[in-house]
């Protein structure tokens, strides 16, 4: 397959967009940069991961998710390395199975800040080299390197580098498993599919919908590799190390501090920012049926999953992927990315509206840049500003999730009224 050049039309203001915005962030950056708030804001969840890779080398892995360690090694880390992040944050657990933690080991070998720059360079290489591998290898062409460069200023792909976040393993994972699909080797797409156990929240849709519709190649492929994963972390923890473990992912699930849900993509975060204005009774009832409504519209989505060929696959997964992101209880701007893969194939073979793409891909920065400046020039309820850029992505991928819809039902309505006219025997 080849790539579909979509006609751009308006490249030169699309330039100028990206100018722009790539300038609002460098004034950014370099703003945090110069009030010394690193870890505090910027690079704050690798802060968490160098820290637990710090514990693992010096103490073991039994110590990770112990709370009173995180902690006494992040305020001591704050106090050694003069850092203007106030130990009253701490800790910041990093709740990720043991089987992954080596991963920041290697990075905690070194001192938190070039620990950091290390990391970043990393990512941005290994994210690089994926988008050209991901399109050499499904359209035989490298992608263009303007729009690499464009998806880089990206919001889920930006915020991903700001916080020093691990979804770029995720974008990976989300594109091999789209890979295995089309190459119809379905128990390596099962085994990619595991990977989501780094942040398993991910999978709340997928899981049921392949269930299901009996996609059991996949489920064996996903849970022959989710039990080595587990039994290598049961070797690394045992018993007593899964107890706390589990109890971080239910304090997540409950609230910790660090979750920060007012600036989240989904509808816990509508239900914050609505019981603002409104009874707690109304918010969360909206909550409650938003929720209700998303996930059931992500399963019958994936019906269509490797039902009438491989785009509408792929467009099933991108609901579902987006049901997914404005349902889940925890879900943050930056794990959009796992929508990557399957926007970049729809677009390429022109099945996705370029408007649509373009509308996702400048309107996110540009409201995380209106957000930064309503934050210096208060002219709004200060709660509602933080929410914009989230508010913002919920909005776009419940456009997703609709679209897929329309296109999915449209599909099978043009098969059926095409078998209708099949002529009689």
């Amino acid at each position: 397959m080849s790539i579909h050049f979509f006609n751009i039309q308006s490249l030169k203001r699309q330039r100028l967009i990206l100018f722009g915005i790539i300038l609002i962030y460098s004034t950014f950056l370099m703003a945090v940069t110069l009030q010394n708030d690193l870890f505090l804001n910027k690079g704050a969840d690798f802060f968490s991961f160098w820290t637990v890779g710090r514990i693992a080398n010096n103490q073991g892995y039994m110590h990770i998710y112990d709370i009173k360690a995180l902690k006494q090694t992040q305020d001591t880390i704050c106090v050694q390395e003069k850092l203007q992040r106030p130990t009253s944050l701490n800790p910041i657990p990093a709740p990720f199975l043991p089987v992954f933690i080596p991963l920041f080991q290697f990075f905690a070998l070194f001192p938190v800040r070039i620990g950091f720059f290390l990391w970043t360079i990393f990512n941005l290489l290994l994210f690089v080299w994926y988008l050209y591998f991901f399109s050499k290898r499904l359209f035989s062409t490298a992608i263009p390197a303007w729009l690499t460069f464009l998806l880089l200023f990206s919001l889920p792909v930006f915020l991903t580098f700001y916080w020093g976040q691990l979804n770029v393993l995720l974008f990976i994972a989300t594109g091999e498993f789209l890979r295995a699909i089309y190459d119809k080797e379905y128990i390596r797409a099962g085994a990619w599919l595991s990977l989501f156990l780094i942040k398993p929240q991910l999978l709340i849709l997928m899981i049921p919908a392949l269930f299901l519709y009996k996609h059991w190649e996949i489920l064996k492929g996903f849970t022959i590799s989710a039990l080595v994963l587990f039994a290598l972390s049961f070797s690394m923890i045992k018993l007593s190390g899964f107890s706390q473990l589990l109890a971080l992912w239910f304090g997540y699930a409950r609230g910790l501090p660090s979750n920060a849900p007012e600036i989240m993509m989904n509808w816990r975060m509508l239900g914050l920012r609505l019981g603002i204005f409104l009874p707690p009774t109304f918010s969360r009832t909206v909550v409650i049926v938003g929720m209700g409504l998303t996930f059931f519209a992500g399963l019958w989505i994936g019906q269509y999953f490797l039902r009438s060929g491989i785009q509408s696959s792929f467009i099933s997964v991108l609901g579902l992927l987006a049901a997914t992101c404005v349902t889940t209880w925890h879900a943050h701007v930056h794990m959009g990315i796992v929508l990557l893969p399957p926007l970049l194939f729809l677009l390429f073979n022109g099945t996705l509206p370029s408007k649509l793409f373009y509308f996702w891909l400048f309107s996110l920065p540009l409201s995380f840049i209106s957000y930064l400046i309503l934050v210096q020039f208060p002219i709004i309820e200060p709660a509602v500003e933080g929410s914009l850029p989230g508010f913002l992505t919920f909005i776009i991928y419940t456009i997703f999730l609709g679209w897929a819809i329309f296109v999915l039902r449209k599909k099978n309505q043009n098969i059926l009224s095409s078998e209708k006219q099949l002529p009689q025997e």
